[in-house]
């Protein structure tokens, strides 16, 4: 029938500890932390500035969408970096709202987990569009 045989293989397996929460955070990957780690640490820079460290922070970036842009053979210019998890579903949902809006489409939103923290911001964006909400 399979399973844990012995008591030291059930120990064992109960002193496993299982992360489950990688929606909320994830380790970052050696490739990328190796890809990312000059950028953290000596060749900082904010890419959106006008001084030179900001402008190479700049060019990295740009090289950083064209390849993955290539990789997922679309435009360059077709691919955004946000913050994180949030910033992102909040972002598709204001697009997804907008595209909407312009065939008369109307939104129905169910809470879910963290549901306000991807609702909440997009209220002006709604009233903006004239769209009508409803919480199920």
């Amino acid at each position: 029938m399979g399973g844990v045989d012995t008591a030291p293989e059930m120990e064992r397996m109960t002193d496993m500890r299982v992360y489950a929460d990688q929606a909320a955070t994830t380790s970052l990957s050696k490739t990328a932390l190796e890809a990312m780690l000059p950028w953290m640490t000596e060749n900082f820079g904010n890419p959106s500035a006008l001084y030179e460290e900001g402008r190479t922070a700049r060019d990295e970036v740009e090289t950083a969408r064209e390849k993955i842009a290539h990789l997922l053979h679309v435009k360059a210019k077709e691919i955004y970096f946000t913050s994180g998890g949030t910033e992102a579903d909040n972002w598709a949902l204001q697009m997804a709202a907008a595209a909407g809006a312009r065939i008369g489409k109307k939104h129905i939103i169910q809470p879910q987990q963290h549901c306000f923290l991807l609702i909440r911001p997009m209220f002006p964006v709604f009233i903006q569009i004239d769209r009508i909400i409803k919480f199920l």
